[in-house]
Order: C-alpha cells, then sequence, then structure tokens
C-alpha cells in the first residue's frame, strides 16, 4: 500500500510538474522568445533544416536536464539521508517555491538579478555559432525563475530518478509552444502571458505546498 501511494504521488508530482512547464512556456516566449528563435529559425532554411534545428535546441534542452535531475536528486539524498536535514530539507524546498509562486503572482517582490542574465546572453550569442545542440544546452543553464522552481522542487524530492523525471517533465512541457513560437508568437498577447506567469504561480505554490507536506509527513 506504501509503495503504491508513493508511486501515485510521485506521478502526480510529475504530472504538476509537466502542466507547469506548459503554462511556463508561454512566458518563455516572452522572456526568451527572440534568443530561441535566433538559433532555431533563420530566413532562407527549408522546412525540413528548421525541424532538425528544432530537434538538435530541444534535445540539448532535455540533455541539460537530465543533467541537473541528476545533480539536484543527488544532493537532495545527501540531505535526507542526514536526519536532521530530512526533516528540514524539503521543507526548506517547499517554502523557497510558495515564495517563488507569490512573486508571479504580484503578492511579493522578485528577486532579479540582471548582471547574471547580460552575462549569459554573452556567452549565448558566441555558443550558437556551433549550432543548435550547444544551444540548447547552454539555455538550460540560463538563471531562469520558471526553471528555478522546477529545479528547486527536483531537489527536494530527495530523489535522484524522481529529480530526472520532474526535470524531463518540465522541459517536455516546454516544448510544444516554443516549437510553434514561429508561428504563435504574434497571437500571443501580453495579457495572455501575464494570465499564464499567474497559473504558473498559484502551480508553483501548490508544488511548494506538497514539499511541505511531504516534509510534514517525514516529521
Amino acid at each position: 500500500m506504501e509503495i503504491g501511494a508513493a508511486y501515485h504521488g510521485n506521478m502526480l508530482s510529475i504530472l504538476g510538474v509537466f502542466i507547469y512547464g506548459c503554462t511556463a512556456s508561454l512566458h518563455c516566449i516572452g522572456m526568451c522568445g527572440g534568443m530561441i528563435l535566433s538559433v532555431t529559425v533563420c530566413e532562407g532554411d527549408k522546412k525540413s533544416f528548421m525541424w532538425k534545428k528544432q530537434t538538435a535546441y530541444h534535445l540539448g534542452r532535455l540533455l541539460t536536464g537530465v543533467l541537473w535531475g541528476l545533480l539536484l536528486g543527488f544532493t537532495g539524498e545527501l540531505f535526507v539521508l542526514n536526519p536532521y536535514f530530512k526533516k528540514l530539507f524539503p521543507a526548506v524546498c517547499g517554502s523557497l517555491m510558495i515564495y517563488m509562486g507569490f512573486s508571479y503572482l504580484g503578492v511579493m517582490d522578485r528577486i532579479s538579478l540582471p548582471v547574471i542574465h547580460k552575462a549569459f546572453l554573452k556567452l549565448f550569442s558566441c555558443i550558437k555559432a556551433r549550432g543548435a545542440l550547444p544551444a540548447g544546452i547552454l539555455t538550460g543553464l540560463l538563471p531562469c525563475g520558471v526553471l528555478n522552481a522546477a529545479q528547486v522542487y527536483a531537489a527536494g524530492t530527495g530523489n535522484v530518478m524522481e529529480a530526472c523525471a520532474c526535470m524531463i517533465a518540465f522541459i517536455a512541457g516546454t516544448i510544444p509552444v516554443l516549437v510553434l513560437l514561429g508561428t504563435l508568437h504574434a497571437a500571443i498577447t501580453g495579457r495572455m502571458r501575464r494570465i499564464t506567469v499567474k497559473i504558473s504561480g498559484v502551480i508553483t505554490v501548490l508544488l511548494g505546498l506538497k514539499l511541505l507536506g511531504k516534509a510534514a509527513g517525514i516529521l
């Protein structure tokens, strides 16, 4: 019974992260749309070549997601092996996610690091000339709030496999809209993006509460 409940709980978490990725993807268009288009869409490209670049770019993002999952999951496991951190770590991650969710909802001020973001853009402009795959790998290192929330949740699981699954689910959720970016960019208004940011905020808070519930269960 406990194994079955844990399995269903993990699947629910992964589904929640996937839905979070779907809603966050519209925010990604506003924040990173130009950067993504500069890598995957060039005038004169044949459709087949465009699809190859799209595939390579998102494979790069998925690869970075897996690496993040391994790193964050392993880090989380190290913390939860300690009986004191086992009680504290999910609670800290959950509280941080709730803060992030409230910042998306406009309830709290959001922490921003513009200097790091500018440095990343300069690095990205150099890397993208090497191809869509390296650019996709680098995008996974972007200092982005919605990505950071997924990373915090992955770490809070305290499990390598679940952390990897969560990061893959998040990135997979962003792919459909980003693939259709060229078509949808003009159609998606600022109002629609603001609404999806609010939805992402609600989901982030709910995922944070789930981590707090996990911490309470451990206690």
